[in-house]
């Protein structure tokens, strides 16, 4: 029997955007765009810009987000996001939107183009 991870796919991809700030438009549509998975995404982020999901996957789950699984709570905080947990799972990433909490900042009004080279600076940007 193949052992779950606690981190799902969709949760990874939600980290890459929420929490580091990424623009994945680009990989999506390079991934099949809107019909693409978050499986499909980061087998495009592993394949073409070098990124080891295992280690990624890894490396969130903290003792923290472990033991907030293991506890049966329903999410956890971790580096300014919030981890939504469903049936022993991170399902997703949430910013937090508290008073006094980490605010979302507003978006630039001006069309984000995401280029390959552009978003392999960013992903060597972000400590792994």
């Amino acid at each position: 029997m193949t052992r779950r991870s606690i981190i799902t796919d969709h949760a990874l991809v939600r980290w890459l955007e929420r929490h580091d700030g990424l623009d994945l438009s680009g990989v999506r549509e390079t991934a099949g765009g809107d019909l693409a998975s978050d499986g499909d995404v980061l087998d495009v982020l592993a394949r073409d810009y070098g990124l080891d999901v295992g280690a990624f996957r890894r490396q969130l789950a903290t003792p923290a987000v472990v033991a907030a699984v293991g506890s049966g709570a329903s999410a956890v905080i971790v580096g300014g996001v919030r981890l939504i947990i469903v049936d022993g799972r991170v399902v997703t990433i949430k910013y937090l939107t508290n008073i006094g909490r980490r605010r979302k900042v507003p978006r630039d009004p001006r069309p984000r183009q995401s280029t390959s080279e552009a978003l392999r600076d960013q992903l060597d940007e972000v400590a792994w």
